[in-house]
């Protein structure tokens, strides 16, 4: 394939994508609320440009089957079907057909061609049964469209320019499908046209709405201009068509004189100049990853850019006339520069958990028709953010914990009805973050886990004595082993009694770790932390002997200090009098065993974090530090004090504590 055509042909792959994506969006709130317009006209135009543009880069299968899909939402728009059960399941299970065929586009695989056919099957039987019903009744309620119905004149401008040749539209095929909606007459207009473009001249004849017509044109939108002259034929008469010709041509010339048309330049050199891709290349391509970022990102970017390069300049000119002490003010710039710079560079690599959140709705709309289960999918603070790769780890082990609530959790309606509770069970997903850490909890509503069942059965595996004792947090940690499953049946839904401990290796993978509560017959919560493969956040920066310390400063309440005698006084208790009560302190000479000795005075640095204080011991407090964290490597993957480290000006290292885990340890002394 041309090297240009096949550029644009993965563009499609990746719009494609993005449109199945915003179907099966608006299918699920369609579910609830079947009659919105709004969401039908979504769901359409998603189809229908599917529809238009597959067929332009070879993906005929596809093309040909949206259009049959494409049918189905026609009829529904013109009140001639309704949604149902069986439209919504079709609808669903095309947007995975289509997916498949977007790397079967020649639909070779024989268990496509069979899904193929059964689909196109029951599209057909929908459809029949929209004729059916169309004929038992005389009057169907049409949806309300304005002014459509009444035949009005409309004069259409179309630039064609050599890009659309690149991008595989062919004018003639927009013509055809404009010749669908009615009579139409086109003449190119020579005064306007050149080398580089063409202009024509459209005049349509229909009674189609302007949301139809556009639809002609939605690929070359910003080459064309759409106006309305009149209501009724202003062509029946034949002296009056070189009249409005010769009004439109001057309406032409005033829509180009006043730059109706957007000045379109190339903002893409490499499709003028695409070279086939070498073999060395493409591995480089197959690691290349496309991220949606928010536009308001990228303009910060570029204004910290040109700040940076004027800042550059001004040095440059200082250093030519030996101005050195001008420089100070630049210098300082370019420090606050660098910082804003960094945070601005990671907060584009950061995505919200929310754009994962439409796999985790359809997964729970399709497994509890499954297995005849009612289930209300909630979530909270999803619009926290986590890194690209994170969130791409992260996505099948959240799945596999939402099909085990599905399956072993929630209750069939009669069981829960019988217990007292509502008929639709709940499972809700929350995120929240704290310091480098994000939290992350799935819950649900439904059974719980049994205690005494677990411990049984890892008795009964040879995994416990029968005599030996567990914490409730030890016994929930069996449910991780590999192989365990304390369900009476296995199913193909929560897999066949594995799976969990994959879970727990792929979390630890990411340096994060995964806790369980549950109370019998209320429900079971789910709770991942995991910190930021790489952050910057505003910290604290103490010394204790000669390793540094930081810890964020929103977690921080005050900093103080305390006589040494009045602290070896309360060595006995672990704890130090605070705002008229105690709280426990953590000496860090002692816990990572520094040696040493503190002063007559020792700084205290008192933290909150979920409604705990707790104090640290510390030898000199340094000041406030902007720490670009990274994860620790394997040599402390055992350290549960120490999340990530971050570099200090001199080359030394900074340790991040763990706060929660520091304020557990103290706890339990």
């Amino acid at each position: 394939m041309d090297p240009i055509l096949s550029k644009f042909r993965d563009k499609f792959i990746e719009e494609a994508i993005g449109l199945l994506d915003r179907l099966e969006k608006d299918l699920l709130e369609l579910e609830a609320n079947p009659q919105d317009k709004e969401l039908i006209e979504s769901a359409f135009r998603a189809m229908h440009t599917i529809k238009g543009v597959s067929g332009m880069y070879g993906f005929d299968f596809i093309s040909e089957y949206t259009h049959h899909m494409e049918s189905v939402y026609q009829a529904i728009r013109d009140a001639k079907l309704k949604f149902d059960k069986a439209v919504f399941d079709v609808t669903f299970a095309s947007v995975d057909h289509i997916r498949k065929l977007l790397s079967d586009e020649r639909l070779e695989d024989k268990q496509n061609q069979a899904n193929h056919n059964k689909l196109l099957s029951e599209i057909s039987s929908i459809l029949d049964n929209k004729n059916d019903a169309a004929s038992g009744h005389a009057d169907p309620e049409p949806i309300p469209a304005g002014d459509e119905g009444i035949e009005s004149t409309w004069n259409i401008i179309v630039r064609t320019t050599e890009m659309m040749y690149f991008r595989g539209i062919n004018i003639m095929n927009i013509f055809e499908e404009l010749a669908t909606l009615g009579k139409f007459q086109v003449a190119r207009i020579e005064s306007l046209s050149d080398e580089e473009n063409d202009y024509w001249n459209i005049f349509l004849i229909s009674s189609a709405s302007e949301d139809d017509i556009r639809e002609v044109f939605m690929f070359i939108e910003d080459d064309c201009i759409i106006q309305n002259l009149s209501k009724g034929n202003l062509l029946d008469k034949e002296k009056k068509t070189n009249n409005v010709m010769n009004e439109g041509e001057k309406s032409i010339l005033r829509f180009v004189e006043d730059a109706k048309f957007p000045k379109k330049e190339v903002t893409e050199p490499d499709i003028i100049a695409e070279k086939p891709v070498k073999k060395e290349e493409k591995q480089e391509l197959q690691n290349f990853v496309r991220i949606s970022v928010d536009s308001r990102k990228l303009d910060n970017l570029m204004y910290l850019v040109s700040e940076l390069i004027t800042v550059n300049s001004q040095i440059q000119v200082n250093l030519n006339d030996d101005r050195y002490s001008a420089m100070r003010a630049q210098f300082e710039k370019i420090d606050s520069l660098s910082k804003l710079f960094r945070n601005n560079a990671l907060d584009i690599r950061l995505i919200p958990l929310n754009d994962t959140v439409l796999r985790f709705q359809r997964l729970i709309r399709d497994l509890s028709k499954q297995l005849n289960k009612k289930i209300e999918f909630r979530t909270q603070g999803t619009e926290t953010e986590l890194d690209k790769n994170t969130i791409d780890s992260l996505t099948e082990p959240l799945m596999h914990l939402i099909r085990n609530c599905i399956d072993h959790g929630i209750e069939l309606p009669e069981v829960r009805k019988s217990k007292g509770k509502p008929e639709t069970g709940m499972i809700k997903l929350s995120a929240f973050q704290s310091g480098n850490f994000v939290y992350i909890n799935i819950e649900d509503d439904g059974t719980g886990i049994d205690l005494e069942k677990v411990r049984q059965k890892a008795v009964d595996k040879g995994i416990l004595k029968a005599n030996d004792k567990l914490s409730d947090k030890e016994i929930y940690d069996l449910v991780f082993l590999p192989g365990f499953s304390t369900a009476q049946s296995l199913t193909e839904v929560s897999g066949r009694g594995v799976g969990m401990d994959v879970v727990k290796q792929r979390i630890r993978d990411l340096r994060g770790e995964i806790i369980v509560n549950s109370v019998p017959g209320k429900g079971t919560t789910f709770t991942l932390k995991l910190q930021q493969s790489l952050a910057i956040i505003d910290t604290l920066l103490f010394k204790v002997e000669k390793s540094y310390f930081i810890v964020p400063i929103s977690e921080i309440v005050i900093c103080q200090q305390m006589a040494l005698v009045e602290l070896d006084s309360c060595r006995n208790t672990g704890t130090i009098p605070y705002n008229d009560t105690l709280i426990r302190f953590v000496d860090l000479r002692e816990s990572f065993n520094l040696g040493g000795a503190y002063n007559k005075k020792v700084k205290l640095i008192v933290l909150n974090q979920n409604g705990k204080n707790i104090a640290l011991l510390a030898d000199k407090i340094i000041g406030e530090h902007q720490a670009v964290l990274k994860p620790l490597g394997q040599t402390f993957e055992n350290q549960n004090y120490v999340s990530s480290a971050s570099q200090l000006g001199d080359g030394g290292i900074a340790f991040m504590l763990d706060i929660a885990s520091l304020i557990n340890v103290a706890q339990k002394v």
